[in-house]
């Protein structure tokens, strides 16, 4: 049988930070520009700091890489195409399937907060 002893906690050491809440996060299928690709994507995990993004097409970026990312929503969104400077912070690529996750840089625009609100709107609640 085994006894462990119980850890104490130093003098003057921080608590463990409580959990932060996470921002809603929405999906959407849109025409996508950014670094010589053009196409159709899908996009995951949108909220106002980023989103994910998922191709059957390779694109050329690096991690880290700043870059501008055209945008075209659906019509429905009635959100009209635009830019946003985006932050490439991981890349997975496989023969089936291009995903990278960017985080805005720069706050984002209007039409991209537009763009979430609608997104937010449109969500259903399960």
């Amino acid at each position: 049988m085994l006894f462990f002893k119980a850890k104490k906690k130093e003098a003057g050491r921080a608590e463990e930070p409580a959990s932060v809440a996470r921002a809603p996060r929405y999906g959407s299928l849109a025409l996508v520009g950014i670094n010589g690709y053009e196409g159709m994507a899908v996009l995951r995990n949108v909220s106002e700091s980023g989103f994910r993004m998922e191709s059957k097409t390779f694109v050329e970026m690096d991690l880290g890489g700043v870059y501008t990312i055209r945008i075209s929503p659906e019509i429905s969104s009635g959100v009209k195409q635009f830019e946003l400077k985006v932050e490439t912070r991981w890349i997975q690529s496989s023969q089936d399937k291009f995903t990278a996750g960017f985080m805005v840089v720069d706050g984002g625009n209007h039409s991209f907060q537009r763009y979430v609100d609608f997104l937010r709107d449109s969500s259903r609640v399960v």
